[in-house]
């Protein structure tokens, strides 16, 4: 029987690969330089954007080889939070620089970009295999977490994101996985619990007349 571990790698693995079917269709090659669903990125801007989630992993797992796994916690939703509160430090520069790579991503064309995740994803399956279980990583804003809570927020990008690479040129957006969802879903309802506290967020699901402040909006 898979470990959870193993579960969580699996699904990530997966819902990389339907991201790597959308970035391949023939839709997204014909809009590849215009605009996409998301301001400030062409379509091909915003595919490169969708493999980054897949392509940061390894970076992270070589840079970070001497994280303490009893001492990284920090949870996807947390990260999360952290991200959001660095975003809003910044000013706008952060948002800048993620317009930049993923401009600098979808640069070479779709063929390219697609090879890439080939590669890419078939990496990410054998390292994944002799990564332990309690492997953590140090990534963006020096945050120290589980390997298996960052694939989440990962999970996250492949699946808010595909739904706009697909927006953006009208196709429908990929089928996940149930694990992937629970974890997506999870890991968003997670955060507006801590932000807003449960008697908001049933009022988000049930009474929305009462749902002044848009409890269930994670970003």
């Amino acid at each position: 029987m898979p470990t959870p571990s193993e579960l969580v790698r699996e699904s990530f693995l997966g819902a990389a690969a339907e991201a790597r079917g959308l970035i391949a269709s023939r839709p997204v090659a014909a809009k590849w330089n215009e605009p996409s669903a998301l301001d400030g990125m062409t379509v091909g801007a915003l595919a490169g954007h969708l493999a980054r989630a897949a392509f940061v992993i390894g970076d992270y797992l070589d840079a970070s080889p001497s994280v303490d796994p009893d001492t990284a916690t920090t949870t996807a939703d947390s990260y999360f939070e952290q991200v959001l509160a660095g975003l809003r430090a910044s000013a706008g520069a952060l948002d800048e620089g993620i317009r930049a790579r993923a401009a600098e991503e979808g640069a070479a064309g779709r063929d390219a970009l697609v090879q890439r995740v080939d590669a890419t994803l078939l990496a990410l399956d054998e390292r994944f295999a002799s990564e332990p279980e309690h492997r953590a990583v140090r990534v963006a804003f020096d945050i120290e977490m589980p390997l298996d809570e960052y694939l989440v927020t990962r999970m996250i990008e492949l699946v808010t994101h595909a739904d706009d690479l697909a927006t953006s040129v009208g196709l429908e957006t990929p089928e996940f996985d149930a694990l992937t969802m629970a974890c997506v879903i999870g890991c968003m309802l997670a955060m507006v619990r801590a932000r807003h506290g449960d008697i908001a967020v049933v009022r988000g699901f049930a009474r929305r007349e009462r749902d002044v402040i848009e409890a269930l909006r994670a970003f």
